[in-house]
């Protein structure tokens, strides 16, 4: 009786310290045999940004600039921003910059791009704007913008300005007028191949003048239909008024009446940037003798901004 005693209570210890150890011993059968485990580590990571004010410090571009001819002009304006909490928790993808004049379409960058870091405390940007030959010329104002990662106030900076040139440039077509055969005496005789076409490729924006010079004849140079025979004027209507048309003076520069040089983008196309003249013989001279009359011998007649 003593001996079953004994082995009962060797069962009952045993049972009792297989539970206790079967957690671990699992982890480790089930370990090793799909080597898979029942934990892992996390790695953990925490930026705080600081909570001091990104500051627009300085904004640098040249004092002027002239137009490109037809072209867009490619201004570089340098911004460094200044953030007392290290140049880490400024913001790169928040600088931008303006150009804005009154009465002019508004030239901006929205993605300037850091170029440099000077210090500890300060990035440097460049900001690329391209202003275009028909941009009105003047004082352009400079709006830079940005903020930082920690702080997130808008930084900014209208404290700088530059003045864009004017320019004065067109390109006309046709560059020879003619007319078809007129008779003496014959009245409102216009160009056949009216209207020159006045392209503005800069950014003036006044009157159109016009020099005129005598025509000589080609057979006879002493005889001659004088430039004051002649009217130009923005529409095509013969007028002996002059009200719609300006009578020419030979080697003198009129305005053309009404005229414009009507600065724009010249590839919108309906007249954007552009000035038609047209031109009349309110009464051809009498007498005159058949024979071909031009500015050959002297030069041709001349448009130009005023």
């Amino acid at each position: 009786m003593k001996g079953r005693k004994i082995i009962l209570c060797v069962t009952v210890i045993l049972l009792l310290i297989i539970p206790l150890a079967s957690a671990g011993f699992l982890d480790w059968v089930k370990k090793t045999i799909t080597g898979k485990a029942s934990s892992q580590e996390t790695n953990v990571s925490v930026t705080v940004a600081g909570g001091n004010k990104a500051v627009i410090e300085t904004v640098s571009v040249a004092a002027s600039y002239t137009p490109v001819e037809n072209e867009n002009h490619s201004i570089t304006a340098y911004v460094t921003v200044y953030d007392a909490d290290g140049v880490n928790d400024v913001n790169d993808s928040a600088t931008q910059i303006k150009f804005t004049k009154s009465g002019e379409t508004t030239r901006q960058n929205t993605s300037c791009i850091n170029l440099t870091d000077i210090d500890a405390n300060r990035a440097n940007f460049s900001c690329v704007v391209d202003l275009w030959y028909w941009d009105g010329n003047g004082v352009w104002n400079i709006n830079a913008t940005g903020n930082d990662l920690g702080n997130k106030t808008l930084a900014e900076n209208s404290t700088e300005s530059f003045t864009y040139n004017l320019l004065y440039a067109m390109v006309i077509s046709p560059n020879v007028l003619t007319w078809p055969s007129v008779t003496p005496g014959a009245v409102n005789q216009t160009s056949n191949n009216h209207p020159t076409l006045v392209n503005n490729t800069g950014n003036y924006n006044g009157t159109i003048n016009m020099t005129g010079i005598n025509l000589l004849g080609e057979d006879t140079p002493s005889e001659k239909i004088y430039a004051e025979n002649f009217t130009a004027g923005i529409v095509n209507d013969c007028d002996l008024t002059g009200i719609n048309m300006t009578y020419l003076v030979n080697n003198t520069e009129v305005v053309i009446n009404n005229s414009v040089a009507n600065r724009g983008n010249l590839s919108l196309g309906s007249g954007s940037g552009q000035e038609q003249i047209y031109y009349c013989i309110p009464l051809v001279p009498n007498p005159l003798s058949s024979q071909t009359y031009s500015t050959n011998a002297l030069g041709g007649w001349t448009l130009a901004y005023a």
